[in-house]
Formats: C-alpha cells, sequence, structure tokens
C-alpha cells in the first residue's frame, strides 16, 4: 500500500488521518482498517503544480470559472441597444409567406426556379407596397402564376389546381395578377398559342397520342388562314381536338373536352360554330 498525502476524516473512528492507498485503488484507514467512503476519492484541487510564485500566476486561470446557472448580466452587464437582433414584423411576415410558396410549388410539383421566381415577384410587391389593404395569400398565388406564365411552354400551371392549393379565389388571384402588371412588376405576356395546350387536353382525355400531330397541322393551317386572331388560345385548342376527334369518329361530349381545357362549354361551342363556318367544316354543335 501507497500513503494518500491529504488527511481525510475517517467516517468510523472520526478522526483525520492520512489513508493508505490499495492495490484495487481503495483508500484504508490506517487506525481502523475501514474503507473510506468514495466521495472524498474526488481530488477537488488544481490538476496542475506549481513549485514557485512565478509558476502560480503563469498556470493558474486567468479568470474563476462560470458557475453554470449563473445571470450572464451581472458578468457582462446590460447589452447594448445597438448589439440586439431586431426582429420586425416585416421580416417575419416575409418568411411566412416564403415558406407558403414553397409549400404550394412542392404541392403543384413545380421546379426549383420557379420558386425562387415567385420568392422575387412577391418581395417587389411588398416592397411597392401593393399588399396594404388587400389579401397577401392572393398575391402569393398570383406570383406563382405569373412565373410559370412568363416560361412559355416550359411549365403549365392549371389556375383550378392553384387555387385549391392556395385557397384562394381564382377571381382574386386574376385580379393581383393583374395588379402586378399594372404597378410594372411584371410583364405582360401575350398568350396567343394554342399548341402549347393540345398535350394538357390530350392527357386529361388520355386520347391516342397518334392524333397529336393532326391536331397540330389543323391549328398550323388555322393560324396561317388568320381565323384564330383575336380569340381565345385554349378555347383554339380544344376546338381544334373535338374536330379532329370528330373527323377519327371518337366521339366525346363537349363538355368533357371544354374541361379538359378549362373553359366553358359555350365558350367551346362558339368557337366550333366559328371555326366550322369560317373554315367550311360541317359538325354537329
Amino acid at each position: 500500500m501507497s500513503l494518500y498525502t491529504n488527511s481525510i476524516k475517517c467516517s468510523c473512528c472520526k478522526e483525520y488521518v492520512k489513508p493508505l492507498k490499495s492495490e484495487d485503488n481503495y483508500l484504508v484507514c490506517p487506525k481502523c482498517g475501514a474503507i473510506i467512503s468514495e466521495e472524498y476519492l474526488i481530488d477537488p484541487h488544481a490538476e496542475w503544480r506549481a513549485y514557485s510564485n512565478e509558476q502560480r500566476i503563469r498556470r493558474e486561470r486567468a479568470t474563476p470559472c462560470k458557475v453554470p446557472g449563473t445571470d450572464l448580466k451581472k458578468t457582462f452587464g446590460k447589452i447594448p441597444r445597438d448589439h440586439r437582433v431586431r426582429v420586425t414584423s416585416i421580416d417575419s411576415e416575409t418568411v411566412r409567406y416564403r415558406r407558403e410558396i414553397e409549400r404550394i410549388s412542392s404541392l403543384l410539383n413545380l421546379p426549383q426556379w420557379v420558386t425562387e421566381g415567385a420568392k422575387i415577384v412577391f418581395e417587389k410587391a411588398r416592397k411597392n407596397g401593393l399588399l396594404k389593404g388587400r389579401n397577401a395569400q392572393d398575391f402569393v398565388a398570383a406570383s406563382i402564376y405569373a412565373v410559370c406564365k412568363s416560361s412559355g411552354n416550359k411549365v403549365i400551371c392549371n389556375l383550378n389546381n392553384l387555387s385549391h392549393c392556395s385557397e384562394a379565389e381564382k377571381r382574386n388571384i386574376l385580379r393581383a395578377y393583374k395588379i402586378l402588371i399594372k404597378e410594372n412588376i411584371i410583364k405582360p405576356v401575350i398568350d396567343n398559342n394554342p399548341l402549347r395546350y393540345i398535350p394538357l387536353i390530350l392527357s386529361r382525355l388520355k386520347t391516342k397520342k397518334e392524333i397529336q400531330p393532326l391536331i397540330i397541322n389543323f391549328i398550323r393551317e388555322i393560324r396561317k388562314s388568320a381565323l384564330a386572331q383575336g380569340r381565345n388560345p385554349r378555347s383554339i385548342a380544344a376546338a381544334a381536338v373535338y374536330i379532329v376527334l370528330v373527323m377519327m369518329n371518337e366521339r366525346l361530349r363537349q363538355t368533357d373536352v371544354a374541361k379538359a381545357a378549362d373553359i366553358a362549354p359555350p365558350t367551346l361551342r362558339r368557337t366550333l360554330e366559328q371555326l366550322s363556318s369560317d373554315a367550311n367544316i360541317y359538325i354537329h354543335v
């Protein structure tokens, strides 16, 4: 056994003794032979040794150790106002609506560049004060709709799905979209190409893909003869699909074709009457 250097009070004989250290690393009282409690095995002294005053100054801690749970203001004092982090209501609202744009884009499976573009458009609308007195949710949906519409044939955003995911009415989304155009936040997009709606209509009707070239050629002939000028491109695309399907002896209801093109059945019926009269095509409407 080796001699332990510090004096410890024995719990049995109640005397301060220098215990012996056994091979099993226990402390044994030299008088009564009792094993001293393990709580005395922790050395409360410093982990370093100093043999002179210079070594003690050089090796000791610069400042006293901070006890957990104490108030930081007692140590550092009051934090100046200039160094405090200020989170305004505008910043929190911006973060919230950015997350809303990301949520709607993920539900509609839109690409990332559409999401980032919609954030930029919405931020411009907010800085120009367009949200004052208006519903910001309408401008969130209108920003997504504007970016999708300006992409041409890359991304087609269905207004009904956008209204369902954003919980905003279609007329309010279109009104906010017109406000963005009026305030020069975005540039107006002239949508006069019916060819971009052909794949969408055929996929919703679940028809054969072999008829798509026939429909494209029919629309091109209509555009060459200036029959499509001044008409809704969706209605032109839906009318071309219906005419080609009738020629191929594949009858579909006009209501189904109009629903696939997101137009009203009277709009499709009126476009069919105009095209059939101008192009000398007889179709029972």
